[in-house]
């Protein structure tokens, strides 16, 4: 059956939502900004797009919804805990695909904060895959890079507090380097600042990476 409705063909993306129609303008204007966040960070202008066409943006009401998306066209066992996934191509191709959270549970003003922080991490993702190449990084580096362009936008507090904690404790650091394995929540506040570390040594590093 069909899933969500196409409501708009913007610069940069096609997004399909089942989203409440009044929606639609604030949905459409934070697509775009997050094309502006991360590009501006890749010193790209706004203009160019990088993507084959447009990428796809799927954007669901609920929770469940979402989870099937994934089960049933994107096979994939999403994790109840996600709220929100980017899946890509060696042919350049890829999409994103999210929920807008229960308000209730967390109140508007934090429903929104982790939204469009998930948003723009998601983005990253996405952009990241098309930089320069279809070739894929390391999970830790486009997890924390990712992290660390939402949270200059959308911070979370107590992330580097979490980080800290980490590491005292003892945790196999070694599953962070291996691409096999999804890494737990726990280790985003420390692949966060494993790249902020990286970039304060040379923050022009991660534009010259190889092709």
């Amino acid at each position: 059956g069909h899933y969500a409705w196409l409501i708009a063909s913007l610069a940069h993306f096609i997004i399909f939502t089942n989203w409440d129609a009044r929606e639609y303008q604030f949905l459409k204007e934070n697509c775009e900004n997050a094309y502006t966040a991360v590009s501006r960070q890749f010193d790209i202008p706004t203009s160019e797009n990088v993507f084959v066409g447009l990428l796809p943006v799927f954007m669901f009401n609920t929770k469940e919804e979402f989870i099937q998306y994934a089960n049933d066209f994107d096979k994939f066992d999403v994790p109840k805990t996600w709220a929100g996934y980017y899946t890509g191509s060696s042919d350049g191709s890829g999409h994103m695909v999210m929920w807008k959270p229960d308000t209730k549970k967390r109140g508007v003003e934090q429903a929104e904060l982790n939204w469009a922080h998930t948003l723009t991490h998601e983005f990253t993702h996405a952009f990241i895959s098309r930089y320069r190449s279809n070739q894929r990084i390391p999970r830790w580096l486009n997890e924390g890079l990712a992290e660390v362009i939402a949270a200059m936008h959308f911070p979370f507090v107590g992330t580097h507090s979490r980080a800290k904690a980490m590491a005292g404790k003892d945790f196999a650091f070694q599953d962070l380097f291996n691409d096999q394995k999804f890494p737990p929540g726990d280790m985003y506040p420390v692949m966060q600042t494993m790249v902020e570390a990286l970039i304060r040594e040379g923050s022009l590093s991660f534009k010259v990476y190889p092709d």
